[in-house]
């Protein structure tokens, strides 16, 4: 299970648009990072902005003695470099502090990865060599942007600097099809953690269950729907399927409400069958075709107000 990365948001906030349990607690916590190493599951996506989840994975690894076990990926936290701008000196203290705030919390020498939460910061001259000086200094053995819309994948994936890139690819979501991003990232040998399969849970949602400001999701949801009946599947086979097809996912960020979810999706991973046909009419049904606002989770709150 070397390609799957579990995303661990869930462990410190209220998290998806599906998600009927909410934050699980320390103990199911313990128990999901118990039953990924089992499963060989050994990397994990935190972020500084993921509530208390970087305590939990930091007592976790403290406890069950974990630290050669887990690689952990984390992400500066949203924000840190707006206006009024800081200077260079100011940048570098920033992402030192902040960087050792997170190993210390997370009970861990070096980081796997560290991701800039903001994409906009990767455009801060600073801000890069910044993250070049932790990797150098041995703080993290990669560096990485995760990125939310195309021209920002592009220009991240052009960079051979960059470590890590995470995206945002799902049914519904097929936008960097379109672009060269994918043979980019093979070229400056970027390593792609693919996120966002379930699109934070729309496409497992019931179209009952749909909330007021996402009712333009309703007739996209009814043809996925449509074409899992079709192939006598479920939504979420559907969709663990349609991202196994491609070999161009390096690795799948895989975000869980509980520990009989995480269970499901792994056995779904497990599968070796692809049903061809049925990835075929998903790509052709919704490549390019789905609203921005459907796609882009950030816009959902703001049609809400």
């Amino acid at each position: 299970m070397k390609e799957i990365c579990l995303g661990t948001v869930q462990f410190g906030l209220n998290y998806g648009i599906n998600n009927k349990t909410g934050k699980p607690d320390k103990e199911e916590v313990f128990d999901i990072l118990n039953y990924s190493l089992e499963m060989g599951i050994t990397i994990l996506d935190t972020a500084a902005a993921y509530g208390n989840a970087e305590e939990l994975i930091g007592e976790y690894i403290r406890t069950h003695k974990k630290e050669s076990s887990l690689k952990v990926i984390t992400k500066l936290r949203p924000n840190l470099f707006e206006e009024p701008r800081l200077d260079s000196e100011e940048i570098k203290r920033t992402i030192k502090r902040e960087v050792t705030e997170s190993l210390k919390k997370l009970n861990i020498k070096t980081l796997h990865g560290l991701l800039l939460h903001t994409p906009s910061d990767y455009y801060i001259e600073d801000v890069l060599e910044a993250l070049g000086e932790i990797k150098t200094e041995g703080l993290s053995e990669n560096i990485g942007v995760s990125i939310y819309d195309k021209q920002t994948a592009l220009d991240v994936v052009s960079n051979s600097l960059m470590d890590f890139i995470q995206v945002p690819y799902n049914v519904f979501d097929q936008r960097l099809d379109e672009e060269e991003f994918f043979s980019l990232a093979h070229k400056n040998k970027i390593k792609i953690f693919t996120r966002s399969i379930f699109l934070q849970g729309l496409l497992l949602i019931e179209t009952l269950d749909l909330p007021k400001h996402l009712q333009e999701a309703k007739s996209y949801l009814l043809q996925y729907r449509n074409i899992c009946a079709k192939y006598s599947i479920t939504t979420q086979e559907a969709a663990i399927q349609f991202i196994k097809e491609s070999p161009q996912h390096n690795n799948i960020v895989l975000g869980i409400d509980n520990m009989k979810q995480l269970a499901e999706d792994v056995e779904l991973f497990q599968k070796d069958a692809l049903n061809t046909d049925l990835i075929k009419e998903l790509k052709e049904t919704f490549n390019n075709k789905v609203a921005k606002a459907i796609i882009v989770p950030s816009l959902w709150a703001k049609k809400e107000k």
